[in-house]
């Protein structure tokens, strides 16, 4: 059983370090941005660098100087919003693709199915966000998130790379907080990540917590596999090589177990040590 992402000090984390059961933990950083803690969007802006917001000024200038301008758009129709969370996440598979990183679950018809079911289902709560910068027909950069009582969680966004010398998706990140900052949000959740633009907005940093539990004997292996540190020797151009000349279905068959989240190699310790965190800042 995988537990992504929760949140320190809540009371799922607070229930599983208090069983100490047999399992292992992964800690990371989480990112919030505390609006309740700022008068309004400049007194929150004054703290971001000097330099980022005199290129947002410029940017927004760039796109004003376009034939036609530049549209913000809040996309409210359901069949528009299908179309274009079929282009966001379009967009996301592409960025990571060209980045080496692995994209089976985010192109699968299952994960665009989901996505599109949670937004039109928030969409008719009122609670989901979805909005695009357009230039012409074209389609600049899009995001989407939700709204969570007084919270808003920022799910995804993605751009256009014809448009990337523009910082279409900072540009966008601005006019999504400028709109919870309208509506009186309190929070902004940046989600956890290792993106690097996260740090420069978000004002807290609470811990969240992946706990991998272990439900037969084989997921005990399993565990006991990463633990011990070999799934990241397995992770070798080498050893990838030679399970390469394994028959195919010897080499499913075992790739399942041995690379099944490797992700974590090296970073997990046992849910019986206890956690050593600091405390889970803005987690109130």
């Amino acid at each position: 059983m995988l537990l992504r992402d929760v949140r320190a000090g809540s009371p799922l984390a607070r229930l599983l370090d208090r069983l100490r059961s047999v399992g292992l933990r992964v800690d990371r950083t989480s990112w919030w941005v505390r609006l309740d803690r700022f008068e309004d969007w400049d007194a929150y802006a004054a703290r971001l660098p000097k330099h980022m917001l005199r290129d947002q000024r410029r940017q927004w200038s760039r796109l004003n100087a376009l034939p036609g301008g530049y549209r913000y758009e809040e996309v409210r129709d359901p069949g528009d919003l299908r179309e274009a969370i079929r282009w966001l996440i379009d967009c996301k598979v592409s960025w990571a693709a060209s980045r080496g990183r692995p994209v089976e679950l985010m192109d699968s018809s299952v994960y665009r199915s989901f996505v599109e079911d949670v937004a039109l289902g928030a969409l008719r709560r009122d609670a989901l966000l979805f909005v695009r910068l357009v230039s012409g027909s074209s389609t600049i950069a899009a995001g989407m998130g939700y709204l969570d009582g007084d919270s808003f969680i920022f799910h995804i966004f993605g751009y256009d790379p014809a448009w990337n010398t523009y910082s279409p998706g900072r540009l966008l990140l601005e006019r999504i907080l400028r709109w919870c900052f309208e509506r009186g949000v309190k929070s902004f959740d940046l989600l956890p990540g290792d993106e690097p633009y996260k740090a420069i907005w978000a004002t807290e940093r609470p811990v969240v917590t992946d706990y991998l539990i272990p439900l037969t004997l084989l997921g005990r292996a399993a565990m006991l596999w990463h633990l011990s540190g070999l799934s990241r020797v397995a992770r070798n151009g080498l050893v990838r090589g030679f399970a390469r000349r394994m028959p195919a279905a010897l080499r499913r068959s075992i790739g399942r177990f041995v690379y099944k989240h490797d992700e974590y190699a090296g970073q997990l310790t046992d849910i019986a040590k206890p956690a050593k965190r600091p405390p889970p800042s803005g987690a109130d």
